[in-house]
């Protein structure tokens, strides 16, 4: 099978998941930029405006306002750095990581009920698939790019 055959499984498997986003997402009401810095924290835990900002490549006015945003929601805790009172540190506040909990729980449930309908047989084969590409995800390699750019280097 072809690289671009299981990109075009992928797509598919995106396009029909679309019905299947779990009711918790859809009440959300965060912009996608404020979600992925809730997961950040989540994630990887206190940044700073500038980290985060560099991460989600936006400005740092940009990311001052999406964080203040989120504070005002009582999403965030802000504090100043121990070591350089110059440097504000974002934290999720109790709220904000029940919050990224209870989306990520209901993703789980979400793939848990989906793989119920798949017969017991196959499931070893998507077990397979997917330790395959942790083990690719794992491994020490340059960091993802473009496909464009890749490709321009081979």
């Amino acid at each position: 099978m072809s690289t671009e055959r299981i990109l075009s499984l992928g797509d598919e498997f995106f396009l029909l998941a679309r019905d299947r986003v779990p009711m918790d997402f859809l009440r959300t009401e965060l912009t996608m930029r404020q979600l992925k810095v809730l997961y950040t924290l989540y994630l990887e835990g206190p940044q700073t405006c500038g980290a985060l900002a560099s991460a989600q490549e936006v400005s740092l006015p940009t990311m001052t306002g999406i964080l203040a945003r989120l504070e005002r929601r009582g999403y965030l805790d802000r504090k100043r750095d121990r070591d350089d009172a110059r440097r504000v540190i974002s934290d999720l506040s109790s709220e904000g990581r029940e919050l990224v909990s209870r989306l990520w729980a209901s993703s789980r449930e979400g793939l848990a009920n989906l793989l119920a309908e798949v017969p017991e047989d196959d499931l070893d084969t998507i077990e397979r698939a997917l330790t395959i590409l942790i083990e690719a995800l794992s491994a020490p390699s340059r960091a993802l790019e473009p496909a464009s750019t890749a490709d321009e280097r081979a």
